[in-house]
């Protein structure tokens, strides 16, 4: 789909949405793409980023319920 067609019908199916959260979700969205451009990373912030997106591509990384586990299990020591 070209841009036009693509824009053309998401403002259709936009139009058709009467649940209020999925508007303010998609809203929210919308804030957050306008936003971008005030987001100036220094280099070695992007530094972080690339080093981050690189561990997330290779699978180095633990999910969310094993860091709250051992985060309880942290506490319990102390």
């Amino acid at each position: 789909m070209n841009y036009a067609v693509t824009q053309t019908t998401i403002i259709e199916r936009l139009r058709k949405v009467e649940d209020p959260d999925i508007l303010e979700t998609i809203n929210a969205l919308l804030d957050s793409v306008e936003e971008k451009s005030k987001y100036i990373l220094t280099d070695d912030r992007k530094k972080v980023v690339e080093e981050s997106r690189a561990e997330l591509k290779n699978g180095d990384f633990d999910t969310q319920e094993n860091f709250f586990s051992d985060a309880r299990l942290w506490l319990k020591e102390k």
